[in-house]
């Protein structure tokens, strides 16, 4: 019942919405920030290593950044999660196969529950051999298709301490005695 107003919804997004305005082009590893303006990652890295300017570029908010600096804002996992399915709209329109996102030159054979990126063979062997990826769950494409349709459940993203990266949260960090919300909430 919900995949009606779901798509009528979709349809509404234009190509333009998932633009950063910076570069101009669809957003990559999107931003968010205070203020709830979106940036690319890489966008920001560099006025931010131009300026040194800690100010969003559309409203001039002023915003902290996080001691890890650019890469530790939080990431718009909203805005990437449409975009993925902007393209995946695009491609079935165009009734293409599905590319990979890695080396964007091979049909993508699995999807990362985390990152949400399908990926070809050879990037499986290099998604599971990064160690900020490691930890992440693969699917191939019909495993993730059955499982979106039978046990949605299972296709949530593990979220991992900020400062402790192999240690999954659950409700509470062992290692640096804190709580999800806390987390979050940093």
């Amino acid at each position: 019942m919900a995949a009606a107003p779901e798509r009528k919804v979709l349809e509404e997004i234009s190509e333009d919405f998932l633009c950063c305005t910076i570069c101009l082009e669809q957003f990559k590893s999107p931003k968010i920030l205070p203020c709830l303006h979106t940036f690319c990652e890489q966008c920001l890295g560099t006025l931010v290593e131009k300026t040194g300017s800690q100010s969003c570029p559309e409203c001039r908010q002023q915003y902290q950044l996080p001691l890890g600096g650019v890469p530790e804002i939080k990431d718009h996992f909203f805005m990437s999660n449409l975009i993925e399915i902007f393209k995946q709209r695009l491609q079935s329109m165009q009734g293409t196969e599905i590319r990979c996102a890695g080396c964007q030159e091979n049909t993508a054979t699995h999807k990362c529950v985390e990152c949400k990126h399908y990926i070809c063979n050879n990037c499986v062997k290099a998604h599971r051999n990064l160690p900020i990826t490691q930890t992440h769950q693969l699917m191939t494409i019909g495993e993730y298709e059955t499982a979106k349709s039978t046990n949605p459940v299972t296709l949530q993203a593990v979220e991992y301490c900020s400062l402790h990266r192999k240690n999954e949260i659950e409700f509470y960090c062992e290692t640096c005695q804190s709580s999800a919300a806390e987390k979050k909430g940093r």
